[in-house]
């Protein structure tokens, strides 16, 4: 029987091979990030937030990352 972590990882991956069928696994998660950018003048909030997943996929490029937007 698959534990609570295992059914989250194996609905998270079909949610984003929706999005990517070449994506072929999750090689780590978090529940949420925020996406900051500097041009030389500090830390600036893009509004970019959410889930963000970095995971590999079968295709290239291979390593990737996606952030969801909420």
């Amino acid at each position: 029987m698959a534990t609570k972590d295992e059914l989250r990882r194996q609905l998270n991956l079909k949610n984003l091979q929706r999005h990517d069928p070449s994506i072929d696994r999750i090689v780590a998660s978090t529940s949420y990030a925020s996406i900051y950018d500097n041009k030389g003048h500090g830390w600036v909030k893009t509004g970019v937030e959410g889930p963000m997943f970095l995971f590999s996929r079968s295709a290239s490029p291979r390593p990737s990352a996606l952030a969801l937007l909420c």
